[in-house]
């Protein structure tokens, strides 16, 4: 289960329909235990990649280091990753999967049309072959 403030899962959609027609994206900060992620903030990062913005996303090993730096001064871990797929459904792609690191949280944020839709969350699945949806609980 991912449990996500309101206010910042209004701040992931927001960035998801201001980065629209290209891929945004960004970090996720909190805590874990059983099995449960509690994020507490996100970072959003610039989209590194060069090509294809609109289906690819990309976050670079500086962007990754100083977020885990971020998460140390806060008492806080680095989760996972946060990113929209403009004019598609939020559900992870093959691309995604290829790039899952198997102890991170994805949340897809679905943007259609500039608008915002659907949010999701996933993890790598032990095999790492597929990913394994997860609850996402907003909390108030």
């Amino acid at each position: 289960m991912i449990r996500i403030p309101k206010h910042i899962e209004h701040e992931i959609r927001y960035h998801g329909e201001k980065s629209y027609p290209e891929e945004g994206c960004g970090l996720l900060l909190g805590t874990s235990r059983d099995g449960i992620f509690h994020v507490h903030e996100v970072i959003q990062v610039p989209n590194a990649q060069d090509v294809d913005r609109d289906r690819r996303f990309l976050i670079t090993s500086d962007q990754y280091r100083e977020a885990e730096s971020i998460a140390r001064e806060k008492n806080l871990e680095l989760l996972g990753v946060y990113h929209s797929h403009p004019d598609h459904q939020a559900q992870p792609s093959q691309y995604d999967l290829e790039r899952a690191l198997p102890s991170f949280i994805y949340v897809i944020i679905s943007v259609i049309g500039k608008r915002a839709d659907n949010v999701t969350g996933w993890v790598l699945s032990e095999s790492g072959r597929r990913f394994d949806e997860q609850t996402i609980h907003i909390v108030i």
